[in-house]
């Protein structure tokens, strides 16, 4: 019934909102397909930028209006800022690479920005298909790894690594959280979401990732004051999915040992380590806190081949107290009306300690969400 009035509401549409409803869509559909190599812009990426485009065709006059928000406006100085730095570097170090980052940050402010015009239009339609497409296209992967696979067999298709699915788990759990809260269950209903979240989060426990197990524990804990009933079943789920997943295959069992064993006891790996992750360069290069460094030629300029593993840690050393401050002033106007959702950040927060997230386009959407329907309870 649900799924019919979608339709209706998308046939109702005109053929431009529906072509850039598609492109929505189709950003979250093809994000988990890698089939380039690791640091590639893959497909998820050009359809960001051919939304981009094609959205700021379609409302070009509100996007200059959506300046007067001060979210927006800060938002938007972040992404100009990191151009700024991105075209000093790649004149520097004559590399075009630094170019991408640059673009990228603002391409993803363009997206926040023409999400929150569609968003006041189509409010709905929008959070349903985006909730729809993305359970219908996890939970099949999620079983295969749970009940025939494991995770060192993650269809090669989809992901570079397991730390990647997981935090795909964990995005869509907050989002299931989210609108959930919105709505009245009956049995039936929090039971098929409990054992959506279950399988999720099961995933993400045998997956050994830390920090997408702790977002996700964070998440489950958050929820449990609002949602007691959904989150007991959950864990319940959990419990069983678990105990059938480990039954099944004694090398799982032994392997999620070994791993445990190596990450939390022997911590061979020092990326494995919190100050692994990279926040060590922000002591040791003090001269880039102002204005920032650009993100790329780690080993020639820093010498480690890595970046920092941190969205918070990136971005200040990246592009400077000036870049970090903009990015952090306009969360505050998003954030500005309090209600009980805003705790569903902490979960992106602490995850975006240790992975640079920002890069992911669901996380640019959460604090969209929150803002709209702030805006339209003050409406209302």
């Amino acid at each position: 019934m649900i799924f019919q009035k979608e339709i209706f509401r998308f046939m109702s549409m005109d053929k431009m909102n529906q072509f850039l409803l598609v492109l929505f869509c189709l950003v979250f559909i093809l994000f988990p397909f890698k089939l380039f190599k690791p640091g590639d812009l893959q497909l998820s990426n050009y359809l960001t930028v051919l939304f981009c485009i094609f959205g700021s065709i379609l409302y070009y006059k509100e996007l200059v209006r959506i300046f007067s928000e001060r979210a927006f406006l800060f938002l938007g100085l972040f992404g100009v800022w990191t151009i700024i730095v991105n075209i000093f570097y790649s004149t520097k170090y004559v590399n075009v690479e630094f170019l991408i980052d640059g673009a990228m940050y603002f391409t993803y402010f363009l997206f926040s920005a023409i999400l929150v015009i569609v968003l006041r239009k189509y409010n709905r339609i929008y959070s349903n298909v985006f909730l729809f497409f993305s359970i219908l296209l996890i939970i099949p992967i999620c079983i295969y790894v749970l009940f025939i696979s494991d995770t060192s067999l993650i269809p090669t298709a989809t992901f570079n690594n397991k730390n990647q699915l997981s935090q795909w788990c964990l995005f869509i759990s907050v989002y299931i959280i989210y609108f959930t809260n919105k709505i009245k269950l009956n049995i039936s209903s929090q039971i098929g979401i409990a054992l959506i979240l279950s399988i999720l989060t099961s995933l993400i426990i045998i997956s050994i990732t830390r920090a997408a197990t702790g977002a996700v524990f964070i998440l489950l804990f958050i929820a449990f004051f609002r949602l007691p009933k959904l989150i007991v079943l959950t864990v319940l789920f959990i419990l069983l999915i678990l105990i059938v997943h480990y039954s099944l295959d004694e090398k799982s069992t032994n392997k999620t040992i070994s791993t445990f064993e190596h990450k939390y006891i022997e911590k061979k790996n020092k990326y494995d380590t919190f100050s692994g992750r990279g926040y060590w360069r922000i002591s040791q290069y003090p001269k880039y806190l102002l204005l920032g460094a650009g993100e790329k030629l780690h080993s020639e300029r820093f010498n480690d081949r890595y970046g920092i593993h941190s969205s918070y840690g990136n971005i200040l050393f990246s592009y400077g107290i000036i870049g970090f401050s903009f990015l952090i002033i306009s969360y505050f106007y998003f954030f500005t009306t309090l209600r009980w959702e805003i705790l569903l950040i902490l979960p992106f927060f602490f995850i975006s300690l240790f992975h640079n997230t920002l890069r992911i386009p669901f996380i640019w959407m959460f604090p969209i969400f929150y803002f709209v329907d702030s805006m339209n309870k003050k409406v209302v």
